[in-house]
């Protein structure tokens, strides 16, 4: 069973969240069902033929055959909130045929992508890797060449140069196969009037351009940060790292285009961060599959030199609070493994909540601005210690959940 929280969490968008809670009422439907693998249910609106809804709840995957654009819609919260409030208004039933088709069609899409493909050109790839190997080089050179005439010129006459001659610089990297390094180079502009971070920006650069000379244990770290990309399958095929996974926030942003959610896991008995990220077009909803507070079961294989992963077999067991870590320890042994870590998932027990930061053991924790929620957590705290989940940028935080007397709270989605 999911808690009202943990459903609630999935919603797309507010809006959808209240929607959903207007037709989570067993008069509003019929046909009502479930297994121990689905619900289901019909659900009257507009038309003469009513919309089908369903939820397979191994990973949950949503279908409904009315017109929203939103997932999950209001139909999948609606059925998934009667589920966590009252679940006998959905009789444990055999599923009708457009249920158990589409379970089935579920399986034989999911065996079929599991299938072994046919033996790859390995002469071709090889020829195509190395093709982009004397590319990205020539980029790295490129990027050298670049901070040298910038580091001559100077941040102050930098920041009167036009946008088109940093996206001249960001295009000629794209063109060499380093988008990594493009993504990067975009960001300059933005940082300049604030030295402080344009010069951490810039040392950065510098040391991920000198780490391309000898990369080390660093190598997969430099290699993604310059734009190589993983494929699942090669991820997957790793053996993974199996533990209890608690899911201590999620954070949707846009991102060159893209919708982008993060969702960190901490591993309950390893105590090891995780980062699974999921994009979408712009104005396309992205499934939310977990919620904070959520543990999970699973084998998280993490991409090469950062804390980026999948997770293997997934299995929801349940919810709890996350293990707090001490936050500077914490975060300065990750960034001795990583030195280009820009954020970092902490956990602060026994904190209390201020109108500018977190008191920890005598300390300040500012908050990232804008934090518009810091009046919830203040009411959730009551006064007293709480827990809370959220990204450290070395100097603030930004709270993203909170455990409370109350239970599980977002205060960012």
């Amino acid at each position: 069973m999911w808690s009202l929280q943990q459903v609630e969490g999935l919603a797309p968008d507010a809006a959808a969240l209240k929607t959903g809670r207007s037709v989570a009422e067993p008069r509003k439907w019929s046909s009502l069902g479930r297994t121990d693998r689905a619900l289901w249910g019909l659900c009257q609106g507009s038309g003469r033929v009513p919309y089908q809804a369903q939820v397979d709840l191994n990973e949950p995957a949503f279908r409904c055959t009315c017109p929203s654009r939103k997932f999950p819609c209001k139909h999948g919260l609606g059925l998934m909130l009667m589920w966590a409030s009252r679940p006998q208004a959905l009789a444990e039933v055999e599923p009708p045929s457009w249920v158990s088709d589409w379970l089935a069609g579920r399986e034989q899409r999911a065996a079929k992508k599991a299938a072994p493909a046919g033996p790859p050109d390995e002469a071709a790839a090889q020829k195509r890797l190395q093709a982009r190997e004397a590319r990205v080089e020539e980029g790295i050179a490129f990027a050298r060449g670049w901070l040298e005439d910038l580091l001559r010129t100077g941040l102050a006459s930098a920041s009167t140069w036009p946008d088109t001659h940093w996206d001249t610089a960001a295009a000629r990297l794209v063109d060499l196969q380093a988008p990594g390094l493009a993504r990067q180079f975009r960001r300059i502009p933005e940082l300049l009037s604030q030295p402080e971070a344009a010069a951490l920006h810039l040392g950065r650069l510098h040391l991920l351009l000198e780490g391309c000379k000898r990369p080390g244990d660093l190598e997969g770290e430099i290699r993604s940060r310059l734009g190589w990309n993983q494929s699942q399958e090669e991820v997957l095929a790793q053996p993974g790292l199996s533990d209890l996974w608690t899911v201590t926030g999620l954070r949707q942003s846009e991102q060159d285009h893209l919708v982008m959610l993060r969702t960190w896991l901490q591993g309950r008995e390893s105590g090891r961060h995780a980062l699974i990220l999921d994009f979408a077009p712009n104005g396309r909803p992205l499934p939310r599959l977990f919620a904070p507070g959520m543990r999970v079961r699973a084998s998280a294989c993490f991409y090469a030199g950062g804390q980026r992963a999948l997770l293997r077999d997934p299995v929801i067991e349940g919810s709890g609070p996350p293990r707090p870590g001490c936050l500077q320890d914490d975060f300065a042994r990750a960034l001795s493994e990583n030195p280009w870590l820009e954020e970092f998932p902490a956990v602060v027990g026994g904190a209390l909540p201020g109108p500018e930061g977190l008191l920890v053991d005598g300390r300040l924790v500012p908050y990232r601005q804008p934090f518009p929620r810091v009046w919830q957590l203040l009411a959730l705290s009551g006064g007293g210690p709480v827990t809370v989940a959220g990204e450290w940028d070395g100097k603030r935080l930004r709270p993203l959940t909170v455990w409370s007397d109350w239970g599980c709270e977002v205060l960012c989605g």
